[in-house]
């Protein structure tokens, strides 16, 4: 791929980098600049295309490296903490920095978790207290992956409604 036919295609899938970038800053509710997301993918592009890997789709990759580059800002998190979480978003996200209170976490859980079905409650224990894997989940319970997955999926998302309400 030449200079001018890594511009043309980075023209054309710019617009879906940045729909990738902004929905990574309303999902988490940051505030990091999408352009540098979009330019950091498309430098790590630009790096495969010279290094001469053999890219069958660049418009599908270019969206794949945005989303790399949004987890790599996401979990860079704990090391700037650029933005400050309360402890109901630390709760839910499962981070429990040693300088809180234990006590106000597990009040804020339990007003967060009273939205919650008994089965989205045990499925997020066994998640997070018990620190188990999908998998282990599924074959305690006998319920399928994609099944617990959902229901887990659901619980965080109604936990973190009730948390912007409050």
């Amino acid at each position: 791929m030449t200079h001018k036919e890594f511009e043309y295609m980075s023209t054309q899938v710019r617009p879906q980098m940045m729909a990738v970038a902004n929905r990574f800053n309303s999902v988490t509710g940051r505030c990091y600049d999408c352009e540098d997301i979009v330019q950091e993918a498309l430098l790590t592009l630009w790096r495969l295309v010279e290094s001469g890997y053999m890219i069958a789709n660049p418009e599908g990759l270019a969206v794949t490296l945005t989303r790399n580059v949004c987890v790599r800002y996401y979990r860079s998190y704990g090391k700037t903490k650029s933005r400050a979480f309360t402890r109901q978003d630390e709760e839910i996200l499962g981070i429990s920095p040693p300088e809180h209170d234990l006590n106000d976490l597990i009040a804020n859980r339990k007003i967060l978790s009273s939205v919650l079905s008994e089965t989205q409650k045990k499925y997020l224990e066994m998640r997070i207290d018990g620190e188990m894997t999908l998998d282990e989940i599924a074959e305690k319970t006998g319920k399928p992956k994609t099944s617990i997955k959902t229901t887990i999926s659901q619980a965080r998302k109604l936990m973190l409604e009730t948390l912007k309400k409050l």
